[in-house]
């Protein structure tokens, strides 16, 4: 059995962790991985020739491959993730809240063939060569899904109607600025959109990155509704963390679970600063069996896995 320990601040640790010695390390980084997005990473640091530069401490818990896919994804200029701000009354009570009718977080499967009016989601896209800031008004804490050709959910993103050949986006806030009704918001499924079209045109909105209001903008696509199977877990806005709209362990795990049931293991927490992407830790469900434990000056969670 294995002991994951979480402080308050959802850093994996364990008993006993140290920087262990050239010669036994653990990769914990990529190609070109700096100092600072190493340490962010709670991973240790030092050049040694034939050994891995970026390397994770003694007894800590690596991520696990399909958790690790996802900052691959990330790292991967071409490809990215995708992430939602949510508002605290939808970490609450998924179905409500959002802004304008939109972001209520509404999950759906199989992929929707129809127009959902209620479900229209403000999703962003972002790789590590773009200093994006997130959406601030929800607060620091969101959803994170992959876009991989693997996964369902970039069949969930929506083309402009009447001929205009564009998704539904654009590299500011407001997406396309397209009218919310069936007939100017199309599923790609609808449309005969293959992956290759979604692709060229996701990065043709990534390449025209802060271009709109010169703030280290936020990228905008309206997609409609949410893939349950292409969640990947908890995303946190660690650049500008805002700590007065927190949702509580319970209620994220709540809103996971209803999301998708049938992950067993624990939720990632996903941190995000500018260019850097790591798990900050694993939240208390999805499986997982939780106790309290005291410290000297935190309560501290620990997860049987």
């Amino acid at each position: 059995m294995t002991y994951l320990l979480l402080t308050a601040s959802l850093l994996v640790l364990s008993a006993g962790q140290e920087c262990p010695s050239a010669g036994s390390r653990t990769d914990c980084g990529w190609y070109g991985v700096t100092e600072s997005q190493c340490k962010d990473k709670g991973c240790c640091y030092e050049e040694t020739p034939g050994n891995p530069y970026c390397f994770h401490k003694s007894g800590a818990t690596p991520a696990t491959p399909s958790d690790q896919s996802l900052i691959n994804e990330y790292n991967d200029g071409s490809m990215g993730v995708a992430f939602s701000m949510l508002a605290l009354d939808t970490w609450r009570n998924p179905g409500t809240g959002g802004n304008n009718g939109m972001d209520k977080a509404g999950f759906y499967s199989p992929v929707p063939t129809e127009y959902h009016s209620q479900s229209q989601q403000a999703i962003s896209i972002v790789t590590r060569n773009q200093n994006m800031n997130p959406y601030p008004a929800y607060g620091s804490y969101g959803i994170v899904l992959h876009i991989t050709a693997n996964s369902e959910f970039w069949r969930y993103f929506q083309v402009i109607g009447y001929g205009y050949d564009k998704i539904v986006g654009g590299p500011g806030d407001g997406a396309s600025h397209t009218p919310g009704t069936a007939d100017w918001r199309r599923p790609i499924t609808s449309m005969g959109k293959d992956y290759a079209w979604f692709t060229s045109q996701k990065n043709a909105i990534l390449a025209k990155f802060n271009t709109v209001y010169h703030i280290h903008d936020y990228n905008e696509f309206d997609t409609n509704g949410l893939s349950p199977s292409d969640l990947a877990g908890v995303f946190v806005n660690e650049q500008y963390y805002d700590p007065s709209k927190v949702p509580s362990e319970t209620e994220m795990c709540n809103f996971m679970r209803k999301a998708y049931p049938a992950r067993s293991t624990p939720w990632p927490i996903y941190g995000y600063k500018w260019n850097s992407m790591y798990i900050k830790g694993y939240l208390p469900c999805g499986g997982a069996q939780v106790m309290a434990v005291n410290s000297s000056n935190v309560t501290s969670r620990v997860i049987l896995v």
